[in-house]
Parts: structure tokens; C-alpha cells; sequence
């Protein structure tokens, strides 16, 4: 997502092509999501048509041949023409910039958002604290948007959906739909986790 940074592993030969022709230019690159996940190496049909210019921030290669990058999202952009499919997938793309006002109706989801996403990072014992943390120290809406989103548990469809949606609240709205759900899950789990421990004491 843009304004996201992420933890990378790129094993395909393809890729780690493009990863070394990028960093010997010093150019960005194009992140996009391919919509199947089992496919080994996607081809220009198989993937969706918005992503995010990203910068490689760090890079270094296992001892298993495989790439290990941090790459800091930056904008948007959306593909008007694939070009080719070799060595790499190339194409022509334009900037899909996402213009924002500070509003009361986006201060309000801005809170909700940091509340809820608190109490999923309580209940989520693989969250580390520093993470929930820093989620929290973030004001800036957009920024917070898409952070929240890079660490919440979702499919690659409401992911992508999210990416695409134009208008900040409604992105927001997105989200806390989802952070709602998910905080449903997590609660549930744990109250079923503990009727199971108590039926447990009981037979014992």
C-alpha cells in the first residue's frame, strides 16, 4: 500500500531479475497483486490493473538463493498498457494520486479505527507490542488507512477492493467494516477458547 513499508521474499527468477535491474538503475518498481495466489509466475492476464510504486529501502539474499527486501510504498498508480512479458512483466502506467480533506466525519473513523484496531492487537497474541504501538502513533488518516490495512487479517480481494476505492472516507468506512469483523472473530474465538477450558476443568 502507499505510504506502507513491507518485508518482501522474492525467490521467482523473473522477479529477482527485476529486483537487480532496479537496483542497478536505482529505479522504482511496480507492486501489484496477481488475483491467483497458486500461480507461480502470473502472466500480464492474471493480474490486477492498480498497484504501488514502491522503493527498494533494503535488500539482501539468503543463503536459500532467496531475496529478502523492505519496500517503502509510495503512490498509486493504474496500468494503461502491458508492454511485455519478458524478461519481466512491463508496462505503461499513470499516477492515480488520491487527493484528501480533513473532515469530522474522518477525524471520527480516524479514532474508531485506532480504537478497534487496539483492541484486535490485545487479542491477537502474534501481534507484537511495538507494531500496535505504532499503529496508534500514526494521525495522519491516509497514512493510518493503509497501515492498519497492511497488518489486519484479509483476503486478497477486500485488499485489492481497498486499493481501488476512491475517496478517503470511503476507505475508512471499508476498513472499520472489516476491523468490526474481524474484533467479532477474535472475541468469539476467546469466549469459545474459555466455555472449552471451563467444560475441560470440569471433567477433570
Amino acid at each position: 500500500y502507499p505510504m506502507a513499508a513491507l518485508p518482501l521474499r522474492v525467490a521467482q527468477p523473473r522477479s529477482l531479475r527485476l529486483i537487480d535491474d532496479a537496483v542497478l538503475n536505482r529505479t522504482q518498481i511496480g507492486l501489484i497483486a496477481s488475483k491467483f495466489a497458486e500461480k507461480e509466475e502470473p502472466g500480464p492476464d492474471d493480474i490486477y490493473r492498480y498497484g504501488t510504486v514502491g522503493t527498494i529501502v533494503r535488500h539482501f539474499k539468503g543463503p536459500d538463493g532467496v531475496l529478502n527486501m523492505i519496500v517503502q510504498g509510495n503512490e498509486r498508480f493504474r496500468v494503461v498498457e502491458i508492454l511485455g512479458s519478458e524478461p519481466y512483466i512491463t508496462a505503461r502506467i499513470e499516477p492515480a494520486p488520491e487527493p484528501w480533506e480533513m473532515s469530522i466525519e474522518v477525524e471520527a473513523m480516524r479514532r474508531n479505527i485506532k480504537e478497534i484496531f487496539a483492541k484486535i492487537a490485545e487479542l491477537r497474541q502474534d501481534m507484537p507490542d511495538e507494531l500496535a504501538q505504532m499503529i496508534q502513533n500514526i494521525d495522519e488518516p491516509r497514512q493510518l488507512t493503509y497501515a492498519a490495512a497492511t497488518y489486519m487479517r484479509m483476503d486478497m480481494g477486500d485488499a485489492q477492493h481497498l486499493l481501488e476505492m476512491e475517496g478517503l472516507s470511503n476507505k475508512m468506512l471499508f476498513l472499520l467494516q472489516l476491523l468490526n469483523k474481524e474484533l467479532e472473530v477474535l472475541q468469539l474465538g476467546q469466549k469459545i477458547q474459555t466455555q472449552a477450558r471451563s467444560e475441560m476443568e470440569k471433567m477433570q
